[in-house]
């Protein structure tokens, strides 16, 4: 037996956490809004692979900077649609 691994990711992982506004937005426009705190809001978020060539934490903040407005969108869509 050999002590490489099997597998590899070759990926970096991002997790994106609502903030207060997130919650007060979902209060306002739900008609029957749940009753959550900004904790159990944050329990479950979707998780992103990003590319293992960013070079560390401050690469992978601009990565996501760039594309805020689509993470925000898809955020927004899974917990509210008319």
């Amino acid at each position: 037996m050999h002590n490489s691994p099997r597998f590899t990711i070759n990926r970096h992982l991002i997790i994106l956490m609502p903030k207060q506004p997130v919650l007060d937005w979902i209060k306002r426009v739900d008609p029957n809004p749940p009753n959550l705190t900004l904790d159990q809001l944050r329990l479950e978020q979707n998780a992103f692979l990003i590319s293992d060539d960013l070079d560390g934490q401050q690469d992978a903040e601009k990565w996501v900077q760039r594309r805020w407005q689509m993470f925000f969108e898809g955020f927004l869509a899974e917990w509210y649609t008319v």
